[in-house]
């Protein structure tokens, strides 16, 4: 299984190689009066890892949300 998972992750890195060499065209973000100007698949690469960040936080609330209502007593118990 191992050399599954050095397989599947080698082709990973190959497909991204490719895809780094073949968008190399300049692109222009704006937001809010700031702008960055960077390769294509650079550009990709960070919203990749802006939006893992961002989903591992959603997650990370949700679980302790649930984790705090599900195993701390109510208050309001008559």
């Amino acid at each position: 299984m191992r050399y599954l998972y050095g397989i599947v992750f080698l082709a990973f890195l190959i497909v991204v190689g490719i895809f780094a060499v073949q968008n190399m065209q300049v692109l222009t973000v704006k937001f809010l009066g700031y702008s960055v100007t960077a390769p294509f698949a650079f550009m990709s690469v960070c919203i990749y890892v802006f939006g893992m960040l961002t989903g591992w936080t959603v997650v990370g609330f949700i679980r302790s949300s649930i984790h705090r209502v599900t195993t701390e007593p109510h208050s309001n118990q008559a």
